[in-house]
């Protein structure tokens, strides 16, 4: 009998952790590098000191998840109901370290080893070579590897502005990239320019109006602001249903316009959208309508020049003296340094690293090399955790022969040339939407290869057409738990999570993390 394929996972944060859970549900044996001592990645807080002045976690503290916890669990380890909604960072954090102790991850995780180089040897298995992350004089240690995961996510190299803004050399203010920010309270009584709408842009602005004498939001093109619950209390990631993926993109378009019209009025000046409501990553924040409407924030377009001294002038050619502080709030890079770019940009010339451009089939295999996946290497509107999840799913499979013969290079080429030009007339043109994908689309692709998504049909064989689980399926949120469902690697929780979080209560003891249903290792045998 042949001895188990061995693979190697870098970066032990969201992907990570279910990229583990998955190799060992398969058989294999899962060797995870982590730089860090301790899981979780970027969403566990970390201290900009002077020992670390570059932390790979870019959370600060008072960070709130975007997305419901129907919607960002894992699928089968649900987040207790009695939980909040939308959860802090260090409750992210706790369920991370629940699901790894959990599964038993945690043995499978070498701590503060750096990887420097993967390289791939001449029978294919890729050589990994890492050094203590925390002694940089150590010599480094090979291992040798059949598969290579790479889960390190693309938020830890700060992208600044380029070309950068005229006079940026005579500005007289302190510039900073949001990775950087942690608090509010060293910047009281100042005044504060911050560069982007994005998540972290609006969520800075909103924080440092608090403290600040007077914020500033700079905006090159607008976006659509929404709220985390919308009209009648509903939460933004269940207003989307399996009934809605089936009508055309445009009217979709049209009718979250519509709703966001009705819930936060309508955006005027810079904020404004120049683009449809799913042309581009959207803004989630409740609080930035309030705050613009008391002059807190005030919201200004691009910049045009910086300097001399504490000007910025804008493009409209308003002018604010006294500026002490910019924030950019620009992105980051996708890099991977210990890997020769030609895996991640396919050896074409078209595909620029540098401006976060990557060739990867179905978002995650590069076609030349096909024992080395890319685990959460996507932007999407909605959780990074369940995505990342089903890639580990689909990669084991792709890997393992399940899902027929692999394609060759010409197809797999083929299809990243067409995804790619689907891709550019959805979403405007940024290094931000190179990676941008649609939650449900990304999850439906990879599900129906694998036999999981749960279709009417799926569903009726596998529960005899029980009317309340279809109903909540179509009709309630599209939690990660409706692909545990049916097919390979189903979990008989998954019906009564995917009822719970529609909103019926099922008999019993539940959701407490010591005794509970959620977290109980029996119920799942």
């Amino acid at each position: 009998m042949a001895s188990p394929k061995r693979v190697a996972i870098i970066g032990a944060g969201t992907s990570g952790l279910a990229a583990i859970k998955q190799c060992l549900d398969e058989g294999l044996i899962p060797v995870c590098f982590e730089q860090d001592n301790f899981t979780g990645g970027l969403w566990r807080y970390t201290e900009v000191t002077p020992e670390n002045p570059n932390p790979h976690s870019s959370v600060y503290k008072s960070i709130t998840i975007n997305t419901s916890k129907e919607m960002m669990c894992y699928s089968d380890f649900p987040i207790p109901t009695s939980w909040p909604t939308f959860l802090p960072n260090q409750l992210v954090a706790h369920y991370f370290d629940l699901y790894a102790f959990n599964f038993d991850l945690l043995r499978h995780i070498r701590f503060q080893r750096r990887v420097i180089q993967c390289s791939q040897l001449g029978d294919k298995r890729w050589r990994v070579r890492t050094v203590n992350a925390k002694d940089t004089q150590a010599e480094p240690e090979d291992d040798v590897f059949n598969y290579l995961m790479v889960c390190t996510g693309h938020h830890s190299k700060p992208r600044w502005p380029n070309p950068v803004f005229k006079g940026t050399e005579e500005f007289k203010g302190e510039m900073r990239h949001s990775h950087f920010y942690r608090v509010p309270y060293p910047d009281v009584n100042k005044r504060i320019l911050v560069l982007g709408v994005g998540n972290s842009g609006v969520d800075l602005a909103v924080e440092l109006c608090q403290h600040a004498s007077q914020v500033y939001l700079s905006t090159r093109s607008g976006t659509w602001v929404a709220p985390r619950q919308t009209l009648f209390g509903k939460t933004l990631d269940h207003v989307i249903t399996r009934w809605m993926t089936f009508l055309p993109k445009v009217l979709l378009n049209y009718f979250w316009m519509l709703i966001l019209a009705m819930a936060v009025g309508r955006l005027k000046g810079p904020l404004k959208p120049r683009h449809f409501f799913f042309s581009a990553h959207i803004t989630i924040n409740s609080e930035l309508i309030g705050k613009i409407n008391t002059g807190r924030v005030i919201v200004k377009p691009n910049i045009r020049r910086l300097g001399p001294g504490k000007r910025v002038e804008f493009d409209d050619g308003t002018i604010e003296e006294g500026i002490d502080i910019v924030y950019f709030c620009t992105g980051y890079h996708i890099e991977f340094s210990f890997l020769d770019k030609e895996i991640v940009n396919g050896g074409k010339e078209d595909v620029d690293l540098e401006n976060n451009e990557v060739w990867l089939y179905k978002n995650i295999f590069p076609p030349r090399f096909e024992n080395i996946a890319f685990i959460g290497l996507v932007q999407p509107l909605g959780a990074i955790m369940p995505i990342s999840e089903m890639q580990s799913r689909y990669t084991l499979s792709f890997w393992l022969g399940r899902l027929g013969s692999a394609p060759t290079i010409p197809v797999m080429d083929e299809w990243i040339r067409r995804y790619r030009q689907i891709q550019q007339r959805i979403y405007v043109r940024s290094p931000r939407h190179t990676i941008q994908i649609s939650y449900h689309s990304c999850m439906d692709m990879l599900a129906e290869d694998l036999g999981c998504r749960p279709t009417l049909w799926r569903l009726g064989k596998e529960f005899g057409w029980n009317p309340r689980l279809i109903w909540c399926v179509y009709s309630g949120p599209l939690t990660p738990c409706q692909y545990r469902l049916v097919g390979p690697q189903k979990w008989k929780g998954a019906k009564r999570a995917v009822e719970e979080y529609c909103g019926y209560k099922w008999p019993g003891n539940y959701g407490d993390e010591k005794s509970g249903f959620w977290f109980d290792k029996k119920a799942r045998e």
